[in-house]
């Protein structure tokens, strides 16, 4: 019953917050304010960009696993803020002025960052079911609060929806974080650090490639392939309420899609995004171009076809930063701050392509589309075995799979505490009885670096002997009945 309660939490806790950033990033009535809906836009995603950055960075640097609560709070604040600034100008109560205007726009686009950094990094908090089912049902919901907040056309109620939304997503994240630390016994929602690592790039390359992680790059290549084209499309359709509305329904009918193969992996048991994209590029391409021809509702239900492209591998990502960051080394936080900060290097590229070839779209189209196109070569000559995908083969419930209750406990804590491959292997051993020789023997590796294994364990988990080990194995084991 706690797992189901934590669970709903996290739907609607990140539902909230990202039917907030859909609303926040797109004001409406902008043609009051200081600047125009699309220069906004474009400050917003330098500040993404800047601060996805930046976060990839510290958590590389400091070993930061996840972002606390102040993080959240203090983000949403900023957030609540600026709607608040807009709404006052939009009624013609203040003037705000040119500079005050950026500095909105720079802290909305930073915070929005940080919030989407923050829950990928709640995934230490569930296993990968769980998180996966949860960040494609949160996203789902938030684009019918977002379609029925633009259905509305009216901006004093849309101004309360979105303020609503900003204190119940700040409300249900202190809840569910406080949820999570009582069944951790305070070890989770915190900023997890350890050693500091050296701030160099031939260290961080080094760091990424033994880990790992550089198969990470196929999907964000495809991801990226997207961004442009969307980008530019959404500059193209100029239209801040409706664009909003058509952009959700795309977004959600791609939610659909996910959500329920996460649900029913049996039924998805062969998709595979990559491929899926392979499909859908040649698509894109063709809306790209059709859309600098055509306008109104033909021209917006074109963008939501791009949205759903485009969101059906963003959204995907989440989930694959997170699976990844907990098999190896590297935060999450510095894995998505890194994927994200490159594929909003192309939104914001999209955006600038348009106000560049205004006068003459088609040649920003053919731009985007020439890199989308350089992006989609890049990905057909990565080698299979160097890159993963959002395969949904092995999400498998642990209750109904065949393995034991004890793997699927020691699965569940590896996905907890963010255990690498080895580390459980270890801890599969550990909790079968074995000593450190017969686990040296098992896996073909020296003594010393077992005992490490064993004193990384301790150290992630909380835990400091061997029958507390066994205890949250069995602490796990019911928790999964």
């Amino acid at each position: 019953m706690e797992g189901r309660r934590e669970t709903l939490l996290f739907i609607f806790a990140y539902a909230t917050f990202v039917a907030t950033a859909g609303l926040v990033l797109l004001p409406q009535n902008a043609s009051v304010y200081a600047l125009d809906l699309g220069t906004g836009r474009l400050i917003e995603n330098i500040a993404m960009l800047a601060t996805y950055l930046l976060l990839s960075v510290f958590g590389f640097k400091h070993n930061v696993r996840t972002l606390s609560l102040p993080w959240s709070l203090t983000s949403l604040a900023i957030v609540f803020l600026g709607h608040l600034a807009f709404m006052l100008e939009s009624l013609s109560l203040v003037r705000i002025t040119l500079i005050p205007t950026v500095v909105l726009h720079i802290g909305n686009g930073s915070s929005i960052a940080v919030l989407f950094t923050f829950w990928a990094s709640a995934s230490y908090l569930f296993d990968t079911r769980r998180f996966q089912l949860g960040i494609f049902a949160g996203s789902l919901i938030s684009c019918l609060i977002v379609i029925a907040t633009t259905a509305l056309d009216t901006y004093l109620i849309s101004f309360f929806v979105q303020c609503g939304l900003v204190i119940a997503s700040g409300i249900l994240t202190f809840l569910l974080l406080r949820a999570a630390s009582h069944r951790t016994g305070g070890r989770k929602g915190e900023e997890t650090k350890s050693s500091q690592n050296p701030l160099h790039l031939d260290a961080l390359a080094r760091t990424f490639q033994e880990s790992g992680a550089l198969k990470l790059l196929a999907p964000i290549l495809c991801t990226c392939a997207f961004a442009g084209m969307y980008s530019f499309s959404w500059s193209m359709a100029n239209d801040g309420t409706f664009a909003t509305m058509f952009y959700a329904i795309g977004e959600a009918a791609a939610m659909a899609l996910l959500f329920s193969a996460a649900a029913m992996p049996e039924l998805f048991s062969h998709m595979n995004v990559l491929v899926v994209y392979r499909w859908l590029f040649p698509l894109a391409c063709l809306s790209t171009g059709v859309i600098c021809f055509v306008t109104g509702t033909f021209q917006l239900l074109l963008l939501s076809v791009l949205s759903a492209f485009f969101n059906l591998l963003l959204i995907s990502l989440t989930p694959l930063c997170a699976a990844e960051g907990k098999k190896t080394s590297n935060p999450v936080v510095t894995l998505y701050g890194l994927a994200q900060s490159i594929i909003t290097a192309f939104t914001t590229l999209g955006h600038t392509l348009h106000f560049a070839s205004e006068q003459n779209p088609v040649y920003g189209a053919l731009i985007v589309m020439l890199l989308g196109v350089a992006m989609y070569i890049a990905t057909l000559l990565i080698p299979s075995d160097k890159t993963i995908s959002l395969d949904f083969q092995y999400i498998q419930s642990p209750v109904s799979s065949q393995v034991s209750d004890w793997e699927a406990s020691s699965s569940a804590i590896a996905d907890e505490y963010g255990l690498t491959a080895r580390e459980k292997d270890v801890l599969d051993l550990l909790v079968m009885g074995r000593d450190i020789p017969s686990i040296s023997n098992e896996l073909s590796i020296s003594k010393n670096t077992i005992k490490t294994h064993v004193k990384r364990i301790y150290a992630k988990t909380g835990i400091s002997s061997r029958q507390g080990i066994v205890d949250l194995v069995e602490q796990f084991r019911k928790s999964l009945l």
